[in-house]
């Protein structure tokens, strides 16, 4: 579930909102949180989009915003959203994962169905969030700037998945292309501002992944009442299919940065639907749930089963591997990249709290930069005088000075006085005012 991030920012006195998106093809509406976070230093806007590392910021809470039945309805619909695409996801792991060189047990009219299926999830999976979009079939989204430091790891994953599988599959289905994308209908929602997010530590997705897991397994024996005996034979396999597949769907919460603990619990919840064998009518914890659209994953699942159950059940496990490293390989992408923007984060505080000299006639005539001992103008960079103390450097000069710092110091070299105001004497500072982020 998406949620509002209200970023207050202490040093320049800004409140900034923006959307946290989860990796749903569109904004949850309403959304349902409010997460405060507050920071001693700037906000986005005055760091030119940069946006300091999640654990720099402090006091944070979480704030229901919205009636819980509202928020139970937005649980059921990403719930379904999530067994879509691990259906999906699913259908194109079965030919790699496959041995047999056969494809999945289906009837002509179930395989038709499962084309559809698979056609109207591409459909919703690339819909693009940040310009309101849908690229042509097969392409990528080039009509806005928002690039993968934007965008929910998830999200990008899953969109990735999608593009291949249709590219690979759909492509010659020109007639039921056409149909599918005219019945999908666009939901409303606005544009997300194009603010560079930072993924979860790794500590954290791993944090949250046993959180789910522990939630999985608890659901395999909490029936309530019924007459059903102990399931055996395919109606076992087909309980088993289902715990994979949940321990499968627990892994793409684990890495999402727009959900909160609780939004996992609440989705599971809905995804838990998926243990009983199809015609079993007994009661369970969450039978009083809003049923979500099963014949499509129950069609895959049966497919899978009868194929080679107990062996390909076996390989699941193997296929989750896989996905936890494709997602890990783009969640380290990302913070590689965010620490990278460490420079341009540093010279957007610079900017802020320093007054360009952009003529030699603003120096002194024997001015010379206090940290590389020249007095010659820099062209990439020009010269800066920190307003705090008035002291003349070249912009690279201190940028440089900053960043190879250890703790981000902000203290002028030649008066050690801080150029944004901030006591670097208080021992919280050295942490919030970290620039990247490393596992």
């Amino acid at each position: 579930m998406c949620y509002y991030l209200e970023l207050s920012a202490m040093a320049c006195h800004h409140n900034k909102h923006a959307v946290f998106p989860c990796s749903n093809p569109s904004i949850c509406k309403p959304v349902p949180y409010i997460h405060y976070c507050h920071h001693p230093a700037e906000c986005p806007l005055c760091l030119d989009g940069n946006l300091w590392p999640g654990a720099a910021y402090t006091s944070t809470e979480i704030a229901a915003n919205v009636r819980s039945a509202v928020a139970d309805e937005i649980a059921k619909s990403q719930a379904q959203q999530l067994l879509n695409f691990v259906t999906y996801w699913l259908s194109d792991q079965y030919s790699l994962w496959d041995e047999t060189g056969q494809d999945m047990v289906m009837s002509a009219a179930e395989a038709t169905e499962h084309e559809k299926f698979m056609l109207w999830v591409y459909y919703q999976e690339t819909y693009c969030s940040h310009c309101i979009s849908r690229p042509a079939f097969g392409q990528h989204c080039r009509t806005c700037e928002a690039s993968e430091t934007t965008q929910n790891i998830v999200n990008l994953f899953r969109k990735q998945c999608v593009q291949r599988l249709a590219l690979e599959n759909f492509s010659n289905h020109e007639d039921a292309i056409e149909e599918i994308k005219t019945s999908y209908v666009k939901p409303p929602h606005p544009t997300l501002e194009n603010v560079s997010t930072w993924p979860l530590s790794r500590d954290r997705v791993a944090q949250r992944c046993s959180i789910a897991v522990e939630k999985v397994m608890s659901y395999m024996e909490q029936r309530l009442d019924g007459t059903r005996a102990r399931p055996t034979g395919e109606e076992e396999l087909y309980r088993y299919f289902g715990l994979q597949i949940l321990t499968i769907a627990s892994s793409l919460m684990a890495f999402d940065t727009g959900l909160v603990d609780q939004n996992m619990i609440n989705i599971l919840r809905y995804l838990a639907q998926i243990l009983p064998y199809p015609d079993d009518r007994d009661q369970y914890t969450w039978s009083h749930k809003p049923a979500l659209g099963l014949p499509a994953y129950r069609r895959v699942a049966m497919a899978c089963i009868r194929q080679d159950g107990p062996v390909f059940i076996t390989k699941m496990k193997r296929m989750n591997e896989a996905l936890q490293q494709g997602l890990e390989n783009i969640r380290t992408r990302q913070q590689t990249a965010m620490n990278e923007r460490k420079g341009e984060m540093v010279v957007a505080r610079l900017k802020h709290y320093s007054t360009a000299l952009n003529h030699r006639h603003q120096l002194e005539p024997d001015w010379i930069c206090a940290i590389c001992q020249d007095g010659m103008d820099v062209p990439s960079g020009g010269v800066i005088k920190l307003n705090a103390c008035g002291h003349v450097f070249h912009t690279d000069c201190i940028r440089d000075g900053i960043v190879q710092s250890t703790h981000g110091s902000t203290a002028c070299p030649m008066c050690r006085k801080t150029f944004d105001g901030i006591n670097v004497n208080d021992d919280a500072h050295w942490w919030s005012m970290r620039m990247e982020q490393n596992d």
